[in-house]
C-alpha cells in the first residue's frame, strides 16, 4: 500500500486523506506522501490492525491549511493532479466481480488506453481496483475548481464511446476530492465466495515516471466531434526513400511535377490514399527533395494533419524503395560509397581530381566509432581487405596520424608509399559521419547516472555500455519474475533478508558518499562454520548485479588484483570468499585500503606519486575465523569492519543450491529493477538521505554506548535504510525488526572485538588459563592429587612465576576464549607483544621432566596471581595422559619441580 503514496509523491501530491469504512464508523487520517509519511502510514495500519481493511484515499493536492480537518471535500482541494477513469463490471449491488466480469472490464480499459495514446496522452497508469480497473491520467497540476465540468464531459464522452451492457465507464468520479482504493488493500464488497472472491488491488503499471499530460488534451477531445486531435504538419516530418519505387510498388497513380524549390519533385496523387473525400481529385501530394527526404500533405482541411508517417503506416516502405546508410550499403552489399573526392569500391579506395581518378589503396573503412567515458578516448573499428580476406582491428584516434598509421602495416593493413595522408583523410571524414557509441569502465554512481551493463539515469537518456575489456561481467540474464519467485520461496523468513539489504546497500552508500564525505565503503565480514551458507549468501548478493564469477574472488588473490576489481566502483557489490585460503598473516594494509575506499600512495619508477583511486561500495568477506586475526588492531580499522558471526543464512543445503542456481540464472535483473525504480521515486536523493537519517536515529536508541558507537552507527544505518527502500520498491516486505536485531548483534560483536584488542585482555586470558590448570601444574611443594591431570609446570622467579602449559591443552583453552578466531594467529599476536616466550625460532618451548621432553607454551605472570583460587570454568586437559600417567611425583628432582 505504500506504493500508492509513492505514486502520489511522484506526481507532486504532498498529502492524502485516508479513510477506512468499518462497521462501527469511519476511521480517517491525513498523511504526507514522502518517505517519512509512508512509514507513519505503515505503522498506523499495523498499530490499529487495519491492514486487512478496504482503504480509500484522495489523489489530488489539498490546501495545506485544510489538513487539520478529518475529511476533505471538493473545496479543500487546491489542484487537480489526476483524472481517474473507473471501469466497473455491471453486477448485483454489494458483490464482488467474477473472473469473467473482470476480464471484460480489462478489455474496455485496454481499448480506452489505446484510444488515449492515439490522442497523445503519453502517461497512463493502469490499476486493478479488485473488482474492476482504473486508469489514472497524470496531468500537469491545474486548478481543481476550474476543471470539474470538463472532466465530467470527458468521462461522459468516454462512457458514450466505450460503455457496454456489461461494463460501464463511471461518470460520477469527476469531483477533485474523489476517493480511490489505496492500491495494495483488499476489495471486500459482499461475501467472499469461490466465484466472487475478495481480491487485492494493485498498481499494474510498474515503470511509470513523473511525466504528466497537458489538460489541453482533454479540451481538444471535447472540441472535436470525431474525437481526433489535429496535428500540425511541420517541415521536420519526413522519411528517406525512393518515392517512385514506393508508389509503383503499391500501384498508386500519380503525375510528376517539378516544385518551386530547386531539386524538389512533386508526386501529385490521383486520389488521396488515406481517406475518402467529397472531391478526391488532386487531393494529396508527396514531395521529394534532392537528398530523398519525402513528405506527405493532404489539401483537405479535415485531414490536413496527416503526415508521411501516416502514409508509411498504411503503406510500409518496400525493400526496393528503402535507402540504407551508405557505409552500411558498402558493408552489406559492397555498393559504392562516395564521400567528397573519394569513392570506396570493392576493389579499392579511389580519389577523384581534375586530372582524373586513381586508386589510393586496397579498400578500408571504419565500421564503428566509440568513445570511452572516463578518458574521452576515441576508438574506431577499422575494416580492411588484406589479400582476399577482410580483417578488422580497433584503433585509437592517435593512430590516425601519419607516423602512427604506418605502424598498422604489422597488422596486414596495406599502406602504399605516400598514400597514408589520403587514407587518413578519408577515414577521418568517414568516421565523422558515424554515430558515436559511448562506453564506460567505471561502475556505480557517476553524478545522477548509475553505470552497470548500461547507464541508467532519471534526468535524461544516457546511452553508454560497459566496455568489453572490463574485468566485470554485468550482463543481465533471465527474468525478474523468476528471481522474485525465488525470494518468496527461499529468502523471506530467513537471514537472507539481511543479505538482501547488504546486497543493495552498495547502491545506497555509493549515493550517500556524495553527501557524506566520511562514508566511503561498507566492509562486511561474514564469519561462521562452513554449514552456515556464507558462500551462498555471497553468491546471492553478487548475482544481484551480474555474474558472481567476476564479482566474487577468493582472499588468495593478489592485493593488486583485488584492488583492481574495486577501482572506479561506486555502487556495485564485491565479495571475497574464504579468508583461510590466504597465506598472508597480516592483511591490515589491504583491508584498510578496502575499508576506507582509497588506494594507498605509491611511487612510479621516476619516484613521482602515482594517482590514487577512490571507490565507494559494499565489500563482503567470508571466513571461518575472525577477520581481526589477520589485522593489527587500532581504532581506525576496528570502526570499519562490520562482523556478522554464526548466522544461519539459508534454510538447508538444498535451499542453498536452489538459491545459487536461480540467482545466477537471473543475474543482473534485480539491480537493474532496483536502480530504475529508485530513480522513479520523486526526489529520490532526498528520500535516500531521509531514510538514512531515520535509520541512524533508530540505531542510536538501540545500540549500547561505546566510544565507537557513532562511527559504527553511520555504517549500520546504510544497511537499515536500504531495507526501508527495498520495502518501498519491491512487491514483498522484509522483516525490519529482525534486520535491526541482526545489526545490533553485529554491533556488539564489533565493539567486543575492539575491546579484546589491547594487551591487558590477553594478559587476563593468560592468567585465567593458568588458574584453570593451576592444580594440574607441577610446582615445588605442590603434590598433584590426580597425576593423570598433569598438563605442565610453573615456578617462581624474582617476584614472577614462569608458566609452561602443554601445547594442545593451551590451544584448546584459548579456542574456548576466542571461538571465532584462528589460534595460530592469536598466538602470533601474543608472541609479537612479548607475552609468550619462544626459543630457536619456534613458537613453543620444550621442558624436560624425568627424562621426557614436553612441548609447551611459556609465559610470565605476576606472583600476585597465586593468591587467587582455581577456576573451574574449563574442563582440565588430558592430552598428556599416556605420556605422564606413570610418573611418580616423589621421584622428581627438585630442579624438575622448579
Amino acid at each position: 500500500m505504500l506504493h500508492f503514496l509513492n505514486l502520489l509523491e511522484t506526481f507532486g501530491v504532498t498529502n492524502t486523506n485516508i479513510r477506512i469504512i468499518k462497521e462501527k464508523g469511519i476511521t480517517t487520517k491525513n498523511f504526507k506522501t514522502d518517505s517519512v509519511g509512508r512509514l507513519e502510514f505503515k505503522e498506523w495500519l499495523e498499530t490499529n490492525k487495519l491492514s486487512n481493511k478496504t482503504i480509500f484515499g484522495t489523489f489530488n493536492q489539498p490546501y495545506l491549511e485544510s489538513l487539520s480537518k478529518k475529511t476533505l471535500s471538493d473545496k479543500d482541494i487546491e489542484d487537480r493532479h489526476f483524472i481517474m477513469i473507473d471501469f466497473d463490471p455491471i453486477r448485483e449491488k454489494s458483490t464482488s466481480s467474477t473472473k469473467e466480469e473482470k476480464e471484460k472490464a480489462l478489455n474496455i480499459a485496454n481499448n480506452v488506453c489505446q484510444f488515449l495514446k492515439e490522442h497523445q496522452f503519453e502517461s497512463l497508469i493502469t490499476c486493478d481496483s479488485g473488482n474492476g480497473y482504473h486508469i489514472l491520467i497524470p496531468i500537469t497540476p491545474i486548478s481543481a475548481t476550474e476543471t470539474t465540468e470538463d472532466v465530467g464531459r470527458f468521462l461522459k464522452l468516454l462512457a458514450e464511446k466505450f460503455s457496454t451492457t456489461e461494463v460501464e465507464v463511471d461518470t460520477t468520479v469527476k469531483n477533485p476530492s474523489r476517493l480511490t482504493k489505496v492500491y495494495g488493500c483488499f476489495a471486500t464488497k459482499g461475501e467472499s465466495t469461490e466465484d466472487r472472491p475478495h481480491r487485492k488491488s494493485s498498481i499494474l503499471t510498474k515503470n511509470y515516471s513523473a511525466v504528466t499530460n497537458d489538460f489541453k488534451l482533454v479540451s481538444q477531445l471535447l472540441e472535436e466531434s470525431d474525437f481526433q486531435e489535429k496535428k500540425q504538419v511541420t517541415s521536420k516530418t519526413f522519411v528517406r526513400a525512393y518515392t517512385k519505387k514506393w508508389l509503383d510498388f503499391y500501384k498508386i497513380e500519380y503525375r510528376i511535377q517539378q516544385g518551386d524549390v530547386p531539386g524538389m519533385t512533386l508526386f501529385i496523387l490521383k486520389n488521396c490514399p488515406l481517406a475518402v473525400h467529397s472531391n478526391n481529385q488532386s487531393g494529396a501530394t508527396i514531395q521529394q527533395t534532392a537528398d530523398n527526404k519525402v513528405r506527405f500533405s493532404c489539401l483537405h482541411e479535415s485531414h490536413s494533419y496527416l503526415t508521411i508517417k501516416d502514409f508509411q503506416q498504411k503503406y510500409p516502405i518496400p525493400e526496393e524503395a528503402f535507402i540504407q546508410n551508405s557505409i552500411e550499403s558498402f558493408h552489406n552489399e559492397r555498393i559504392d560509397f562516395n564521400l567528397e573526392s573519394y569513392t570506396l569500391k570493392k576493389d579499392g579506395l579511389f580519389k577523384h581530381t581534375d586530372k582524373g581518378s586513381y586508386k589510393i589503396s586496397e579498400p578500408l573503412y571504419i565500421e564503428k566509432s566509440r568513445r570511452i567515458k572516463e578518458t574521452n578516448e576515441s576508438q574506431y573499428l577499422l575494416k580492411y581487405l588484406s589479400g582476399s580476406e577482410w580483417l578488422e582491428k580497433w584503433i585509437g584516434g592517435e593512430q590516425l596520424i601519419s607516423n602512427e598509421f604506418k605502424k598498422l602495416n604489422k597488422f596486414s593493413v596495406q599502406i602504399p608509399p605516400r598514400a597514408e595522408a589520403d587514407m587518413i583523410d578519408f577515414l577521418i571524414k568517414q568516421a565523422n559521419q558515424l554515430s558515436v557509441e559511448h562506453y564506460h569502465n567505471s561502475i556505480g554512481w557517476e553524478g545522477n547516472s548509475f553505470l552497470m551493463n548500461h547507464a541508467y539515469s532519471s534526468t535524461s537518456e544516457v546511452n553508454s555500455t560497459l566496455d568489453d575489456s572490463s574485468l566485470l561481467d554485468l550482463e543481465v540474464n533471465g527474468t525478474l519474475g523468476n528471481w522474485l519467485d525465488m525470494v518468496t520461496n527461499e529468502v523471506l523468513g530467513t537471514d537472507l533478508e539481511l543479505a538482501l539489504s547488504i546486497g543493495f546497500s552498495s547502491v545506497i552508500i555509493g549515493k550517500l558518499s556524495q553527501t557524506y564525505p566520511d562514508l566511503s565503503t561498507l566492509f562486511i565480514s561474514i564469519e561462521g562454520d562452513s554449514t552456515t551458507g556464507k558462500s551462498s549468501s555471497q553468491m546471492f548478493m553478487t548475482s544481484l548485479y551480474g555474474s558472481y564469477l567476476s564479482l566474487m574472488d577468493t582472499w588468495n588473490s593478489t592485493p593488486y588484483s583485488i584492488l583492481a576489481k574495486v577501482e572506479r566502483n561506486n555502487g556495485v557489490l564485491y565479495a571475497l570468499d574464504e579468508l583461510g585460503s590466504c597465506n598472508q598473516s597480516n592483511l591490515t594494509n589491504l583491508i584498510y585500503q578496502l575499508a576506507t575506499g582509497r588506494s594507498r600512495l605509491r611511487l612510479n619508477k621516476d619516484a613521482q606519486l602515482k594517482e590514487t583511486f577512490r571507490f565507494s561500495t559494499t565489500i563482503v568477506s567470508s571466513s571461518e575465523i575472525s577477520l581481526k586475526d589477520r589485522t593489527t588492531s587500532f581504532q581506525g580499522i576496528d570502526a570499519r569492519i562490520l562482523p556478522f558471526r554464526q548466522i544461519q543464512w539459508t534454510k538447508s543445503a538444498e535451499s542453498s543450491e536452489r538459491i545459487k542456481k536461480i540467482s545466477h540464472a537471473n543475474r543482473g535483473c534485480p539491480a537493474v529493477y532496483f536502480v530504475s525504480r529508485l530513480m522513479e521515486i520523486s526526489k529520490y536523493e532526498k528520500v535516500i538521505i531521509d531514510y538514512y537519517e531515520l535509520a541512524k536515529d533508530k540505531l542510536s536508541t538501540l545500540f549500547k554506548q561505546n566510544q565507537l558507537k557513532g562511527r559504527l552507527i553511520a555504517q549500520y544505518a546504510v544497511i537499515l535504510g536500504t531495507s526501508y527502500l527495498i520495502n518501498d520498491i519491491f512487491p514483498f516486505e522484509l522483516d525490519i525488526l529482525k534486520i535491526q536485531e541482526n545489526l545490533n548483534t553485529s554491533y556488539l560483536s564489533a565493539v567486543n572485538l575492539s575491546e579484546f584488542s589491547d594487551d591487558l585482555t590477553y594478559e587476563e586470558v593468560l592468567t585465567n588459563i593458568f588458574l584453570e590448570y593451576k592444580s594440574s601444574l607441577l610446582h615445588k611443594g605442590n603434590y598433584l592429587q590426580n597425576p593423570n591431570r598433569f598438563v605442565g609446570r610453573f615456578k617462581e622467579i624474582k617476584g614472577q612465576i614462569k608458566v609452561n602449559i602443554a601445547m594442545a591443552d593451551f590451544e584448546q583453552s584459548l579456542k574456548l576464549y576466542y571461538p571465532n578466531s584462528e589460534v595460530r594467529y592469536l598466538i602470533k599476536k601474543m608472541i609479537d607483544r612479548g607475552l609468550i616466550l619462544t626459543e630457536n625460532g619456534r613458537n613453543t618451548k620444550r621442558i624436560h621432566i624425568s627424562g621426557t621432553h614436553f612441548t609447551t607454551y611459556e609465559y610470565m605472570l605476576s606472583k600476585e596471581v597465586l593468591q587467587f583460587g582455581n577456576s573451574q570454568s574449563l574442563v582440565m586437559g588430558t592430552t598428556n595422559l599416556q605420556k605422564i600417567s606413570s610418573i611418580n611425583i616423589n621421584d622428581l628432582e627438585d630442579d624438575e619441580l622448579l
